[in-house]
């Protein structure tokens, strides 16, 4: 094979993708790829196995771009390449954390990797330092739907170049309780609740792609959620800072 790199066409992206997850799941004990990034991986691009797949999942979008009269969207054209991109991402963090020494020829014909591992870089890498800005609107009942921006391109969704994806973490309260509330160390602990600190948000998700959804439950509906947001690097120690708290009524 001449080309040692992902595939250019959308079409032979999807062919890849196909044989690269099932070969990685197939040889997951000999490759030394644990059983939780498989199925981290398999959280955005979607169990074929397992229907109904995940909103923005790979496998949910790229179907509806294929039908191009019917469901192709401009929306759905951008959802798919973030996927893309996030999947291209994490496929290559998979590679370089399998230890050179047990590539086969055929691993590297498949990944289409032409090396087993790669040289530590020599430089330092510095951590993330930009904020990431977000656009929130309802998904339904209980569902809020975030799109995710970087300050240099505030014109559609994205993630930032460093980063493998966006972490969230949030407190939901009621607010007519706090006014219904008369014990006193009832209404203080429901104050702080409407006024979070980072730590009081004990719910927290990561998610790999710039537009997602995140579920709450139907039994929130009504009730005001506070998140906060920051860019996820491969090193947790990387990551970019929160950001200020942002507030949105659960639909």
């Amino acid at each position: 094979m001449e080309n040692y790199d992902y595939p250019t066409t959308r079409e032979t992206k999807h062919d890849y993708y196909a044989i690269v997850i099932a070969y990685m799941i197939l040889n997951k004990t000999r490759l030394k790829i644990e059983q939780s990034v498989i199925d981290n991986l398999l959280l955005f691009y979607g169990d074929a196995n397992n229907p109904p797949l995940g909103e923005n999942t790979y496998l949910y979008l790229y179907p509806l771009w294929t039908a191009k009269k019917t469901t192709r969207t401009t929306q759905i054209t951008e959802d798919l390449n973030d996927s893309e991109k996030s999947l291209d991402s994490n496929l290559s963090t998979i590679y370089q954390d399998i230890p050179g020494s047990i590539w086969t020829n055929a691993d590297r014909l498949t990944f289409r990797r032409k090396y087993g591992d790669k040289a530590q870089p020599t430089f330092i890498i510095l951590a993330i330092s930009e904020n990431v800005f977000v656009r929130i609107t309802s998904a339904g009942k209980g569902k809020i739907k975030i799109k995710c921006y970087t300050a240099n391109d505030a014109g559609r969704a994205s993630l930032l170049k460093n980063a493998i994806g966006i972490e969230v973490r949030w407190l939901i309260f009621d607010p007519t309780k706090i006014a219904q509330e008369t014990d006193i160390d009832v209404v203080a602990k429901l104050k702080k609740a409407a006024t979070p600190s980072l730590g009081d948000c004990t719910d927290k998700e990561v998610y790999f792609t710039s537009i997602f959804i995140l579920e709450v439950g139907e039994d929130f509906s009504g009730q005001t959620i506070q998140m906060f947001f920051r860019w996820r690097n491969k090193d947790l120690k990387l990551s970019g800072p929160f950001g200020d708290v942002v507030t949105f009524t659960v639909p």
